[in-house]
């Protein structure tokens, strides 16, 4: 399994210079090839702080990602 720390902008409304912080709630999922939309096991949250235009931290499972 890969999981890649990501930030699109436009899905949380977030423009360019923005400063400040967000959570999501992130359902992980367990799913067997055709077996629909999977069953949630466990609910996380991915936190991100928006520091400066081109600095963001995400942190998720403890670990986080200048």
């Amino acid at each position: 399994m890969t999981d890649h720390a990501a930030l699109f902008l436009a899905k949380k409304n977030v423009k360019p210079g923005d400063v400040g912080t967000f959570t999501w709630v992130v359902p992980n999922k367990f799913r067997c090839t055709g077996e629909g939309d999977g069953i949630v096991f466990e609910t996380i949250e991915q936190n991100f702080i928006l520091a400066s235009p081109r600095r963001v931290t995400v942190t998720k499972y403890g670990l986080s990602t200048p």
